[in-house]
């Protein structure tokens, strides 16, 4: 995915990426908030 404007990512953006994973791996809300956070931050 290109993202444009990197430093001002939007609410919109995480949402999105949440729901990518959360259908991607079949996971809880609770489980790609912790995979969020190891892998993107």
């Amino acid at each position: 995915m290109r993202v444009n404007h990197a430093s001002t990512l939007s609410v919109d953006y995480f949402v999105c990426y949440l729901n990518l994973i959360m259908i991607s791996r079949e996971v809880t809300l609770k489980e790609a908030i912790l995979y969020m956070k190891k892998e993107f931050f």
